[in-house]
């Protein structure tokens, strides 16, 4: 008997049996009854002072700027600010444009 006829012997079984624990695996699952599934819902509880907590947020951020706008102004600063080469994110390099001296003595007497 030549190889190949052997190799089509076994690979023809091989799909047989496979058909068959095939087809017993689907007819077991279908004659098999489906569990019934009962999904329950619990509606989440509505706060009845929602704007109530929407005013305290919005007050509660407005007292932390404050204090924040109050405590940090250019006069707490001590010293000059000296930029350093290579830290801003376009690699040390300013973009391109044109600023005139009346903007920059603007924002040096702010």
């Amino acid at each position: 008997m030549k190889i190949e006829k052997l190799k089509s012997i076994i690979k023809e079984a091989t799909r047989e049996v496979i058909r068959e624990e095939l087809k017993e695996i689907l007819l077991e699952a279908v004659k098999r009854p489906s569990p019934v599934i009962n999904e329950m819902v619990h509606p989440s509880p509505i706060s009845p002072n929602k704007e109530n907590v929407r005013s305290n947020l919005r007050s509660s951020y407005k007292n932390v700027l404050g204090e924040t706008a109050n405590t940090m102004t250019t006069s707490t600063l001590s010293g000059q600010f000296q930029p350093q080469r290579g830290l801003d994110s376009a690699n040390g390099t300013l973009p391109s444009g044109q600023v005139s001296l009346d903007q920059i003595s603007g924002l040096l007497n702010n």
